[in-house]
């Protein structure tokens, strides 16, 4: 990485701990689903923290005493990829929806997907085996909620049955979501 690089890194590291700053310790409420949103942003931090820190490289000494070091390109790249993921997810569900009710709906859909991931999980303490059982009915509850949404209803059948099994992003694709969060097209198709 070069210079200019590190300072628009280290400008989004800032900007994140800024605005952990401004909303630590205030009460979120009035949409649902508002909690996620911290703990999305966090994730992308995180991820954007790692890859800060594993572009600048590690220094590895081995046993006969000489050292090397090296960047982790291959994962550097992997959490960046990660962070932007985190972020368009965060937009496409909390920002870029016109209305209430497609911001809502949006949230239902990735809310829906997470329950369904999960089912795929191997329970075996009795607590998780426990949870397992109570995420399926919040999955036919929240499958009731969607299907009664007008945005849902607009969607043909092939797109009602995806969704239904998990598929949140809606109808785009991760370029898709990139430019309708202001990510210029050519550019996130070379870097993704």
């Amino acid at each position: 990485m070069n210079t200019e690089d590190y300072k628009d890194l280290e400008l989004l590291i800032n900007f994140y701990s800024e605005i952990h700053k401004t909303i630590e310790g205030k009460i979120l409420d009035g949409i649902e689903g508002i909690e996620y949103t911290e703990s999305i942003a966090r994730k992308t931090f995180l991820h954007i923290c790692s890859a800060y820190s594993l572009s600048k490289g590690i220094k590895i000494q081995l046993e006969n005493k000489s050292k090397i070091q090296l960047v982790d390109s291959s994962s550097v790249a992997v959490l960046v990829r990660a962070s932007i993921e985190s972020y368009l997810t965060f937009n496409h569900i909390f920002i870029s929806p016109t209305t209430e009710m497609e911001r809502k709906y949006r949230f239902d859909c990735w809310d829906l997907a997470g329950f369904i991931e999960r089912q795929d999980f191997q329970a075996t303490t009795e607590r998780n085996i426990l949870r397992k059982k109570e995420e399926a009915k919040l999955i036919e509850e929240k499958l009731k909620i969607i299907r009664k949404s007008p945005h849902h209803l607009e969607n043909s059948e092939k797109q009602k049955k995806q969704i239904e099994k998990g598929k949140w992003k809606i109808n785009f694709n991760w370029n898709q979501l990139a430019v309708n969060s202001g990510f210029e097209e050519n550019y996130f198709k070379d870097f993704y």
